[in-house]
């Protein structure tokens, strides 16, 4: 629609002139925005890869038929020492953390003396103050695993076997928010001893297990 005054809408060729600047400079933004986000994705692509595969789950359940230095750190919620410590000797880990509560404190001791007299680095027991808040468990299972990045481990799994259920459900959560593999163990159990069978344990996949 033509003004009086020649112009679109009756705009003034003053204002005309303002919005197509406007309109470039918006353009050359956008662009900018653009290169800056590649940059960035392409500098920062290991966490977004990350990102893009946390919620993925991959492999659930299968069986892992060799796990000896599958992973160079595994992570434990703790209940009862035999499982973990199982796990421990089959996997012969470079790394631990033990993730516990006061309940289950003396087995996590026990377990970081095990790892220790096998050379192999424990970190905690890191002390959980609510077993019941599967929030608490996320975080220092996340710390943990920040951790063992920082010291050059590339390869760690969780293990969510041990522990009340909020505890293995925070340990999952972080497990998948920092794209770690999180694994379980299965056994049946002795009735007569009261204790899982572990000569014929298994270790299964809850998620994410990265090629060997």
């Amino acid at each position: 629609m033509i003004g009086e005054n020649g112009q679109l809408f009756g705009l003034s060729a003053q204002t005309w002139l303002w919005l197509d600047q406007f309109g470039i400079l918006f353009g050359n933004i956008l662009i900018l925005l653009t290169f800056i986000g590649a940059a960035v994705a392409f500098l920062r692509r290991d966490s977004l890869r990350r990102w893009l595969q946390a919620m993925r789950f991959r492999r659930v359940g299968e069986q892992i038929s060799d796990v000896r230095g599958r992973w160079q750190g595994v992570i434990f919620t703790v209940s009862h020492e035999e499982t973990p410590r199982w796990v421990i000797d089959m996997v012969e880990p470079d790394a631990i953390a033990l993730v516990a509560t006061m309940q289950s404190m003396q087995a996590a001791e026990s377990l970081r003396g095990h790892a220790r007299e096998k050379g192999i680095r424990a970190t905690g027991p890191l002390l959980l103050d609510e077993a019941d808040d599967p929030g608490e468990t996320r975080d220092q299972v996340k710390r943990a695993i920040r951790k063992m990045r920082r010291e050059g481990i590339r390869h760690i799994a969780v293990d969510v076997t041990g522990g009340k259920t909020p505890m293995s459900l925070g340990a999952f959560m972080a497990a998948q928010e920092l794209a770690v593999p999180a694994i379980y163990v299965t056994a049946p159990h002795n009735q007569k001893l009261r204790l899982p069978d572990l000569t014929r344990a298994v270790v299964r996949v809850v998620s994410g297990v990265e090629e060997k």
